[in-house]
């Protein structure tokens, strides 16, 4: 499949529709309405040359990986933080929770779908999330 830039909206409804959901099924998910649904699932079989919803189910599925799914898309290459990528890596080999922690704007979300994107895991055993501010950030290293 060739690089298509998509929203991060258009990259969850890309992935509800690999999973066979219903419009309505999911507007419900994304809290947004069916209509909407229906218009990113036209932008969507427009950016990618498709004629129908099963035809971009199929070419979606074929994007996923081994790793994770969900996550938003892109839109710029990932380059350099070669040692923070390794050492998330090992962190998450060694330890069910890992926090990555920082000032805000450092990149601490990219580099977590980075490495979720690649990871080997199921899906379904794995939660990636991002929480709120922290009040001392102190050092921007892996802990």
């Amino acid at each position: 499949m060739s690089e298509v830039e998509v929203s991060t909206r258009e990259a969850e409804v890309l992935a509800a529709v690999a999973e066979h959901r219903s419009n309505a099924q999911i507007a419900r998910t994304l809290h947004i309405s069916v209509r909407t649904v229906e218009s990113h699932v036209s932008s969507l079989l427009r950016k990618y040359g498709v004629t129908d919803r099963r035809e971009l189910a199929n070419l979606a599925g074929t994007r996923r990986g081994p790793g994770m799914t969900g996550l938003s898309a892109s839109r710029t290459t990932f380059f350099g933080r070669t040692q923070d990528t390794a050492d998330l890596r090992d962190a998450l080999g060694q330890a069910r929770l890992v926090t990555l922690l920082g000032p805000g704007g450092m990149g601490k979300t990219r580099l977590a779908a980075v490495v979720a994107l690649n990871w080997p895991c199921p899906v379904r055993s794995s939660t990636w999330c991002q929480s709120g501010r922290v009040s001392s950030p102190g050092q921007s290293r892996l802990r």
